[in-house]
């Protein structure tokens, strides 16, 4: 699957140094759920054993430099027809559109390709970025939970975020008639 400049496809090995590169960075993880990687090897084993085996995690590249930029995947709740994300993207990309174009197609794909019904996630309320790419995304708040979890040294508040498939569809047929006119 492309969009105008990414690609997102399955991991495979070859991409342990971007994996790397992005999952060492303390910045990058900042807001992430998982620890940063401390070496190599918990990089391939993320790989093999997480993002390999997993039928909704992309990796995100980008088309000009074949780079493996960032993640993103989807969890399924099938019994309500629903998604929810995650996502994370190398720190040397932040600031060009990279996040908002993959959570743009990705939605795209989760509405007209997989057709569910919603599409949910969190982040951190600090992550003042994620928000304003959600917010973006057409995902509206539906909650603030303070102190909800326990992550790396402290409580967090999570900002939850959802968008159903009737405001999407809505919100795309506005796009086409405005972009049409």
């Amino acid at each position: 699957m492309q969009s105008e400049r990414l690609i997102f496809r399955k991991f495979s090995l070859d991409d342990i140094d971007d994996v790397f590169e992005f999952g060492s960075d303390d910045e990058t993880c900042k807001f992430v759920t998982w620890d940063k990687h401390k070496n190599i090897l918990e990089t391939e084993k993320v790989i093999t054993d997480y993002f390999m085996k997993n039928k909704y995690c992309f990796a995100i590249v980008e088309k000009i430099s074949n780079k493996c930029i960032g993640s993103f995947e989807f969890k399924a709740d099938i019994k309500n027809n629903s998604l929810s994300f995650g996502y994370v993207l190398n720190k040397k990309f932040w600031n060009k559109g990279y996040m908002t174009e993959t959570l743009n197609f990705m939605l795209g794909y989760a509405f007209n390709t997989l057709k569910v019904n919603r599409v949910s996630a969190t982040h951190i309320r600090e992550n003042l970025a994620s928000g304003k790419v959600m917010e973006k995304c057409g995902l509206e708040i539906e909650g603030i939970f303070e102190d909800v979890e326990f992550l790396k040294g402290r409580y967090i508040t999570l900002v939850y975020r959802a968008i159903l498939r009737k405001n999407y569809l809505k919100g795309e047929k506005e796009y086409e008639t405005i972009r049409n006119a």
